[in-house]
């Protein structure tokens, strides 16, 4: 939006509100648009595509675009930690 650019220097403008309720509304569709993805793709995985599901969910954590279960950890009676498998 242009004419919030413009207009930054008022800041009691209400365009600024109105851009930010575009930008809030838009991110939420994105959001959930992707959400509605993955749940349609999850109920459509069969044979061929489980490897796919499973490439897309698992991976290095460092990649935002892939999510990470972390390990677990259980602490012992004296203290130690010991990692689940």
């Amino acid at each position: 939006m242009a004419w919030t650019y413009r207009r930054r220097p008022s800041l009691e403008d209400p365009i600024h509100h109105k851009h930010k309720a575009a930008w809030v509304t838009y991110a939420s569709m994105i959001e959930a648009t992707k959400q509605s993805h993955w749940e349609e793709f999850l109920k459509s995985v069969d044979e061929r595509t489980v490897w796919t599901a499973h490439w897309y969910v698992s991976g290095d954590p460092t990649d935002s675009g892939k999510a990470r279960v972390p390990t677990l950890r259980v602490k012992q009676m004296d203290g130690t930690m010991q990692v689940q498998k």
